[in-house]
């Protein structure tokens, strides 16, 4: 192991992963935020058109002709409504869980939603509501207030409150494709990384070789030199090395044969 971190393919390989590995987490990290924001806005305009489409039929009927089937055909189990004529009275209720008349009070006791009685603005907020499936919790909800058409001044509206899990699923769902998703990038790096920095290293480690062959005085072998980068000219001027160092020890050996020669010549007379 410390052989291959003291090389330069893991010397490579780790840096490659290291600004990958910051890069998907950076890349995840807005992606979450961005999908946690787009299903917020997906849940308050669902909300909204439930809203819309149920006012409707309230402004076409007398409420007392409505049966709640019809109200209720319009709601998922994630979502509850209510009907208030003025901020102290509840006319129709379609709630589903427990504590729905406290959630109701909490919602009515907002002054936030006071102005949906007078005037034709529908207001959206979320709040911090008793949970309907777990007594002594406080869960997060996105409430719409949309008003009634009325001519008179003060006008009822529709309360639309939507459970938080509807929305936590489809975020839980979406996090754990996101964090897949990101796994299978950070193995598909790994791989291509190794691969990449064992392709650089190859031409080196045999270069490294070819240099110990020179160094024993093998000056007939060549690398190939098919690469057209850095790499292959390094190659290029490796055998022109070991072609120069083969000639100019030729060229001494036959200056050295020489002087021997010489010297023997002298000796001998």
């Amino acid at each position: 192991m410390t052989r291959i971190w003291n090389s330069i393919v893991g010397k490579l390989w780790a840096t490659i992963l290291l600004l990958v590995s910051f890069v998907l987490f950076i890349f995840t990290v807005l992606m979450l935020e961005f999908l946690d924001n787009y299903h917020n806005e997906q849940a308050r305009s669902s909300i909204s058109q439930t809203a819309s489409t149920i006012a409707s039929i309230v402004d076409n009927y007398d409420l007392e002709q409505l049966s709640d089937e019809i109200i209720n055909d319009f709601l998922n189990e994630d979502t509850n409504a209510f009907i208030a004529i003025n901020p102290s009275e509840v006319k129709s209720s379609f709630q589903t869980g427990i504590i729905q008349e406290e959630i109701r009070e909490s919602i009515l006791s907002n002054t936030g939603f006071n102005k949906v009685f007078e005037t034709n603005n529908q207001v959206i907020e979320e709040m911090i509501l008793p949970s309907q499936k777990e007594k002594d919790k406080l869960e997060s909800y996105v409430v719409l207030a949309y008003p009634l058409k009325s001519d008179d001044q003060m006008h009822g509206a529709i309360f639309i409150y939507q459970n938080p899990d509807a929305i936590h699923k489809t975020t839980n769902q979406t996090t754990k494709i996101v964090f897949l998703s990101a796994f299978i990038a950070f193995l598909l790096t790994t791989f291509f990384a190794f691969f990449l920095s064992s392709k650089i290293t190859s031409p080196l480690r045999k270069m490294r070789e070819h240099a110990f062959e020179l160094a024993k005085g093998k000056f007939d072998e060549q690398l190939p030199s098919t690469q057209n980068d850095e790499i292959g000219q390094l190659a290029v001027a490796f055998n022109q090395m070991g072609r120069q160092l083969k000639h100019h020890l030729e060229v001494i050996n036959q200056e050295k044969e020489q002087l021997s020669s010489i010297l023997t010549s002298m000796t001998d007379a």
